[in-house]
């Protein structure tokens, strides 16, 4: 299996035991980026807070998606696998099977956004 080539982002610090390869969305609290496990090979995507400094209520409302989200057994929701410390915040290590965002599939498929929900 060959590796994608890491991206270089210089707004986030290095997430320890992983390469990061494809930035998939960019916020204004945070960034998900797809990824690959250093050591093992294998796909995850990752969830940063972009704030160097994030206030204690971004915080808290981070380590609350990954309690949430880990208890939730709903098919299409990625599962998280960790939340690590990165720099003063939060990286939220999720699943990746290749799902692509909403706004990916809209773009893809040529839909309008009322045919996509219904």
């Amino acid at each position: 299996m060959t590796r994608p080539a890491p991206i270089s982002h210089d707004l986030y610090p290095q997430v320890f035991g992983y390469t990061l390869v494809e930035l998939l969305y960019l916020g204004a609290r945070t960034a998900v980026y797809r990824a690959v496990k250093t050591d093992r090979g294998y796909p995850v995507v990752i969830k940063l807070l972009r704030r160097e400094y994030p206030s204690f209520n971004e915080l808290v409302q981070f380590c609350n998606q990954y309690t949430v989200t880990k208890n939730l057994a709903i098919s299409g929701i990625a599962r998280p696998l960790s939340l690590e410390s990165v720099g003063r915040g939060y990286a939220l290590i999720m699943e990746d099977h290749g799902e692509i965002s909403l706004e990916q599939y809209i773009k893809q498929s040529g839909l309008e956004i009322p045919e996509v929900l219904t």
